[in-house]
Formats: structure tokens, C-alpha cells, sequence
């Protein structure tokens, strides 16, 4: 469920141009799956983190694409793709009511 549910997200194994992990910084953002802009859910040196994330789109099954960007101390990057992460805004309390 949105912003309920906890998320680990991992970027293992990433290493700078002398090969070593030393100095990386990472940059997790999420969005509605084909949308833009992009929502910040985190930035700094830990390769793995847990976060909550908003719901997707509910015309696309509540599907969320992760972006993580890995970047070294002299400017260089990359950036990955996880996805689609189906995150709804389901909840048992809401919408239990039927008109007539």
C-alpha cells in the first residue's frame, strides 16, 4: 500500500573509476510508470535503502518505475531502471460506500 508499505531498494556492486565504492553517491526517485517529472525519495552514500513510495497511476495498475542514479566524486553517472513496481492506494477503511 502507499506510503505504507516498506521498500528495500539495493544498488550492489557499483564501484568508482578506481575501483572501488569509495566516494559514490546515489540518487532514488520514483514515478508514475511513463511519467515525468520524477518524485526525490532519497540522495546520499548508502548503496541500499528502505523507503515508502507514493502510489502509481491507477489507469496503469498502480505501476511505479524506480530510477537510481550512481554517481562518482568527479561528475560521472549512471543511471539504472527498476521497474514496474506495483504500489496501490488501496485501503479497507475507504471506498465502502455505494450510492443508489
Amino acid at each position: 500500500m502507499a506510503l505504507t508499505d516498506v521498500f528495500t531498494v539495493s544498488c550492489l556492486g557499483w564501484l568508482n573509476c578506481v575501483g572501488t565504492p569509495v566516494g559514490l553517491s546515489y540518487s532514488y526517485m520514483a514515478a508514475a510508470k511513463g511519467t515525468t517529472p520524477t518524485l526525490p525519495l532519497f540522495r546520499g552514500s548508502n548503496n541500499t535503502i528502505a523507503l515508502r513510495l507514493p502510489a502509481g497511476d491507477s489507469n496503469d495498475e498502480f505501476r511505479n518505475e524506480i530510477t537510481v542514479v550512481v554517481s562518482d566524486g568527479i561528475g560521472e553517472s549512471q543511471q539504472s531502471y527498476i521497474y514496474p513496481v506495483t504500489v496501490s492506494d488501496d485501503d479497507p477503511f475507504t471506498n465502502n460506500f455505494t450510492s443508489t
